[in-house]
């Protein structure tokens, strides 16, 4: 697992557990600034990591995109739409864009749903 990823948990408490502080203390809250623009769900080749199966390098028509970070995992695996059947989403980032891929499991099929080409200064 990276560092800083975090599965979404649906009964989260609001407040940290170190005090009562608001959760904004959490790492896996996004940054301000960024802006995920949906776009048509478009078909790309994803490869993954061996053993735990995130996304490592995106083909996107001629292009290559190396995944440098991992931001967030939200498997959907109970409650889902009943003709696309289970999906797991995937927020990461490249040193061109940061994405957000959808693997969906019934068809095996990666996408891209939404994206921010706005690249951060760092």
């Amino acid at each position: 697992m990276q560092d800083g990823v975090r599965t979404e948990q649906t009964f989260q408490s609001p407040t940290c557990p170190d005090d009562e502080r608001e959760a904004h203390c959490d790492p896996a809250v996004k940054e301000p600034g960024m802006a995920m623009i949906r776009v048509e769900p478009v078909e790309v080749h994803v490869r993954t990591g061996w053993f735990d199966g995130t996304p490592r390098e995106i083909t996107w028509g001629d292009e290559r995109l190396l995944v440098t970070r991992l931001a967030a995992v939200r498997e959907e695996a109970a409650a889902y739409p009943v003709i696309t059947g289970p999906r797991t989403l995937f927020e990461v980032e490249t040193p061109r864009a940061r994405l957000s891929l959808t693997y969906q499991h019934r068809s095996r099929r990666w996408t891209i749903t939404a994206l921010d080409d706005q690249i951060r200064a760092a």
